[in-house]
């Protein structure tokens, strides 16, 4: 429901067409690669801006899917936020 109310919010059809890092970054979201050993992503929260470090050695796709995961934790966690 979250997902399709951002996708009609930004005018965007599917989930494919997503620009997911400049949507990232417009919801206060810094994305950047590491070499990251144990996972694939993570997601660091400070008050509404989250930084999501995605593994570089990741294939362009796999890149996508995670920070695209990573997105969709900071969303759920802004949203509760705002209910405190």
């Amino acid at each position: 429901m979250r997902a399709s109310k951002l996708l009609h919010d930004y005018g965007l059809e599917a989930a494919h067409n997503v620009p997911v890092e400049v949507l990232a970054f417009e919801r206060r979201m810094i994305v950047g690669e590491k070499a990251l050993l144990g996972s694939e992503g993570r997601l660091v929260r400070r008050g509404s801006r989250s930084y999501a470090a995605v593994r570089a050695s990741l294939r362009p796709e796999k890149k996508r899917f995670v920070l695209a995961h990573e997105f969709g934790h900071h969303e759920l966690h802004v949203q509760a936020m705002v209910k405190l």
